[in-house]
């Protein structure tokens, strides 16, 4: 309701990992859900999704979330990386996700008032 600038929701407890890119509201405001889980709890299959929205999912391994935020940068910046237990991770260095891949990096830039978008 209020189109609070730049929020990026993080949870978790799934027992799975998704990166969701939701829009909401007239004009369109954009914000991010980033669920890295589980790091200890067993795996659980993925739910069926599909959509514009899913930007990656994974399941099936031990995973965590790695925040980076630059606020040093203008338009400030911030990098969610996905981390799995038993692999090297470089954290803001990752590839992007593809096909179910871990571990992966998405790198996103503030837009203002309407959240964040992606970028390369």
């Amino acid at each position: 309701q209020r189109q609070i600038p730049n929020v990026l929701f993080l949870s978790g407890d799934q027992h799975w990992t998704g990166l969701f890119r939701l829009q909401r509201g007239t004009p369109a405001y954009t914000f991010y859900e980033f669920e890295p889980t589980p790091l200890s709890k067993a795996p659980r299959g993925l739910p069926a999704l599909t959509g514009p929205d899913v930007i990656a999912e994974f399941g099936g391994d031990y995973v965590y979330g790695v925040v980076d935020v630059d606020t040093a940068s203008k338009p400030v910046r911030m990098d969610l990386t996905l981390c799995r237990t038993q692999m090297p991770c470089h954290p803001g260095s990752e590839p992007a996700p593809a096909n179910g891949s871990a571990p992966f990096t998405v790198h996103l830039s503030a837009a203002g008032k309407r959240g964040w978008d992606r970028v390369p």
